[in-house]
């Protein structure tokens, strides 16, 4: 058997936050890009908020300071509000939700087996159309 990580795909960001990311003080910097990603990847990988987590770790401005606020993330926990979730998911769409992931990185394997956005809408919309249907609304013409 192979290492814990052969399994790993990993996980994706948006442009915008690449685009933060390298521009960071520090984001020329190998260490604190590795200590940042790694880390990110281990905390999302256990529930954590991507989105809250990547925006408290780029205000830190040096290295030292990074692994104080990922060490200080990990002793505080995870919780996240209906709120803060709702924020998440608003980044989320801001940053062009899941089309502009399978843009960037249409050979990933989480992109090779979905359906094509054509399909997913409209399985969206006859689950729209089903759900307004059982509250009693009546059908579009």
């Amino acid at each position: 058997g192979g290492n814990m990580t052969e399994n790993i795909a990993g996980f994706l960001l948006f442009e915008s936050q690449i685009n933060s990311l390298l521009a960071h003080p520090e984001g020329g910097t190998p260490l604190f890009l590795r200590l940042f990603l790694r880390c990110l990847q281990f905390a999302v990988s256990r529930g954590y908020s991507l989105w809250n987590l990547f925006e408290e770790w780029l205000k830190v401005k040096s290295i030292p300071e990074l692994l104080h606020k990922i060490l200080l993330s990990f002793e505080e926990g995870s919780v996240c509000s209906r709120e803060s979730s709702q924020l998440c998911c608003d980044k989320t769409v801001e940053a062009g939700g899941l089309p502009a992931l399978k843009a960037m990185y249409s050979w990933h394997p989480s992109f090779q087996s979905l359906k094509p956005a054509a399909d997913i809408s409209n399985m969206m919309g006859a689950y729209t159309l089903r759900a307004s249907r059982r509250q009693g609304e009546s059908e579009p013409n």
